[in-house]
């Protein structure tokens, strides 16, 4: 009988003698594309990091992670990563855990880092998908009275104004967050939407695909207002230079604000001029690029499938395919989902984390 020859033999070796000869410059270079794949947790574990995170068994990874200015006697570290689409088409984005307001030991009240990542990432727009208040999702680091303001150290939030959707899905918040640095406040307005009705708890209903590709609208209405505010005052060249992220929160950073992220990726980029096709092979390119820059993102059959409904229906709204198009497709996604629910509904496994 013919033996099988081994894998190994296969794998075409590397001249040393050419390695040696390899100038820095290539040799840098065959670095990164080897450590381009790899992924690590070394900042999640050292010091206090872990508490201040919402679970230990969510770790961020090093690269793409956040790091903040040095700062003296405070740690540079807070639970978010940064998403930078291909030219920009897609937006860019900072996904990040809820901040620890008064929390219980072990665990870091985390405000003040929180406050510092909007202010030196110059974050302009910030969505909310928890249900601020409630004790296990987060605590308010705004106060929710116009005119009323609050402070955490050098930091100061000032509600300017509030509003609802007809719907209740959603409150937009208009904040004036300034900061002091030795004789001298300097101010900027972010403003703020917090989703109220989007939950993973299997007791309520889950998120619309309407709602939520009305409150992707919305969010990118806010995102262009703040643009073009920003080009009146600092001209084009200027807005070019900086990056404005939009910070997408949930208590996680998992699954709510994975989808929600992919899901804006996707639509903006079918609003562009460039990408008007609908491929599922798009969408599974977006979700992979998401999960390489943070730890078991959209990890649910739930919240993907409501992924693939957004963008349906966010594809029905440009123009790219027509509502009977998409017929028989949503059809298919809503017997899934129904499936979905019964097993939910007999105690099937659930990840209560978002």
């Amino acid at each position: 009988m013919e033996s099988e020859e081994s894998a190994q033999r296969r794998v075409k070796g590397r001249s040393l003698v050419a390695f040696a000869k390899m100038r820095n410059i290539e040799i840098e270079k065959d670095y990164a594309e080897i450590s381009a794949n790899e992924r690590h947790f070394v900042r999640f574990f050292e010091a206090d990091n872990m508490n201040r995170s919402q679970y230990d068994n969510v770790p961020l990874y090093d690269k793409d992670a956040v790091r903040l200015l040095p700062c003296s006697g405070v740690s540079d570290f807070v639970h978010a990563s940064k998403v930078i689409t291909s030219a920009g088409e897609g937006g860019y984005y900072i996904i990040a855990q809820t901040p620890l307001v008064n929390p219980s030991k072990p665990r870091i009240d985390t405000q003040y880092n929180w406050l510092r990542m909007l202010w030196e990432f110059n974050v302009y727009v910030a969505v909310c998908l928890v249900n601020l208040g409630h004790e296990s999702e987060c605590d308010y680091y705004f106060n929710r009275s116009r005119g009323e303001t609050y402070k955490v150290s050098n930091f100061e939030i000032t509600t300017l104004d509030v509003g609802t959707d007809v719907n209740w899905c959603w409150t937009y918040y208009r904040l004036k967050i300034s900061r002091k640095e030795g004789k001298k406040r300097y101010e900027r307005v972010i403003q703020l939407v917090v989703c109220r009705n989007w939950t993973d708890d299997p007791r309520f209903s889950p998120m619309s695909y309407k709602d939520l590709s009305d409150l992707l609208n919305f969010v990118w209405s806010l995102e262009n207002d703040s643009a073009s505010q920003r080009r009146a005052q600092h001209g084009s060249v200027g807005e070019r230079s900086v990056l404005h992220p939009t910070l997408v929160h949930s208590r996680a950073g998992m699954n709510r604000a994975g989808t929600y992220v992919a899901a804006s990726i996707f639509g903006r980029r079918m609003s562009g001029k460039h990408t008007r096709t609908l491929s599922l092979n798009r969408v599974v390119k977006v979700c992979k690029s998401l999960r390489s820059a943070r730890y078991d993102i959209l990890n649910r059959r739930s919240q993907f499938l409501l992924l693939l409904e957004t963008i349906l229906e966010l594809a029905v709204r440009s123009g790219v395919v027509n509502e009977k198009d998409v017929g028989r497709a949503r059809d298919v996604l809503r017997r899934v989902r129904d499936e979905i629910g019964k097993t939910r509904a007999k105690g099937g496994p659930s990840r209560s984390r978002g």
